[in-house]
């Protein structure tokens, strides 16, 4: 045969050291062969068991000096011990590059090279040289948070951001980590290398984001019937049209069991026959509010919505009626969040005071002072 640029591999072990074997068999007698043995060594302080890094792979690249193509390229396990490759030489001493590269959980933490010669007729009696790497510094991810836990669509086609963040050993950010993401059922949703998910069909999957071995996943639910199981309330069903009077409206999206879906379920906008209404706050637990103003023109304001352009199958009615036909407030209740808590100097509850209409509407309107006492 023709003298090729080509080295050759197999591996099988000798005397306890791994040994790779890279050669062809030569046909004409004219093919010399060298051994080349290494080793990766360290500086002090910085070998594996003292950092408490556990090296599992050694990737391997051998070219000949001044090559541009790599002769050898492997990944293979990692063992201590020398390395060797029977190399078929050009002349009765070729010049290789050699690089080694040792990875941990897929991150390479050591790397480094240098130039060694083989010569002919040194197969089973090569000396091992020493290939120093040195330690790159990575630090591995030790928990993944994927944010938010949960998407809800209500829509086919849509799409929203997932985002991911590492944390190392110690509980701080990884910066600079590539994430690999991947969907448990692509017919439900799917998601590129960025974590965008996009609703693909209707059901539930989870989407996970990987790095270092490591990973989190956020559920995703794609329910295309959310917006006519959603809500709408005011909390005042009757209003002054003294100019200043206003409520909350609270939209609430639903899953199939009647409950909250539990995440931003996409994007709601309210709209109203009298009136006027705030910007709608998407709380990302499957609630939205909004604050409507009463104005001066006296009806039935009828409140509706929708929720990524589907028609919320609810809506909310609030009665706007003249100042002068206005009930006074007859009804002060006060609540503690907590009925008892500890008396350790630090321990709080929320107080709160509602004023009601002859009607049992909140009166909807703020401004009054209030004084609290307790003994």
């Amino acid at each position: 045969m023709t003298r090729r640029r080509r080295l050759l591999f197999r591996r099988y072990t000798v005397l306890a050291t791994l040994f790779v074997a890279a050669c062809l068999t030569p046909t004409d007698g004219g093919v010399s062969f060298g051994e080349l043995r290494v080793q990766p060594v360290y500086s002090a302080g910085e070998e594996p068991e003292t950092i408490g890094i556990n090296v599992d792979s050694l990737h391997v690249v051998i070219r000949r000096a001044g090559a541009s193509v790599s002769e050898v390229d492997t990944v293979m396990p990692y063992r201590s011990g020398a390395l060797a490759w029977l190399l078929e030489l050009e002349t009765v001493a070729d010049d290789m590059r050699v690089e080694l590269a040792l990875r941990a959980r897929g991150s390479v933490v050591y790397q480094g090279g240098r130039l060694i010669t083989v010569t002919e007729g040194s197969v089973g009696r090569a000396t091992t040289e020493d290939v120093v790497v040195g330690y790159l510094g990575t630090v591995f991810a030790d928990r993944v948070e994927v944010r938010p836990t949960r998407l809800v669509f209500s829509t086919i086609g849509l799409s929203r951001e997932l985002d991911a963040v590492a944390y190392d050993a110690h509980g701080e950010v990884v910066t600079g980590r590539q994430f690999d993401w991947s969907a448990d059922d692509m017919v439900v949703a799917t998601v590129d290398q960025t974590g965008r998910v996009i609703a693909a069909g209707v059901g539930s999957t989870l989407v996970h984001a990987s790095a270092d071995g490591v990973s989190d996943a956020a559920t995703v639910l794609v329910d295309t019937l959310l917006a006519l199981r959603g809500r709408i309330d005011a909390d005042s069903a009757s209003l002054s049209t003294s100019g200043v009077a206003s409520t909350r409206v609270l939209v609430r999206i639903l899953d199939a069991g009647g409950d909250l879906v539990g995440a931003s379920a996409g994007t709601v906008v309210l709209s109203t026959t009298l009136g006027s209404l705030g910007d709608v706050i998407d709380h990302d637990d499957g609630t939205y509010t909004a604050t409507f103003s009463a104005g001066a023109t006296e009806g039935i304001a009828l409140i509706s919505g929708t929720l990524d352009g589907l028609g919320i199958g609810d809506s909310a009615v609030v009665q706007l009626r003249p100042t002068d036909n206005e009930p006074d407030p007859v009804t002060t209740k006060i609540d503690a969040d907590s009925a008892a808590i500890d008396a350790d100097g630090t321990s709080t509850t929320q107080v709160t005071v509602e004023v009601r209409d002859a009607n049992g509407n909140l009166v909807g309107i703020g401004g009054a002072d209030v004084q609290l006492s307790t003994t």
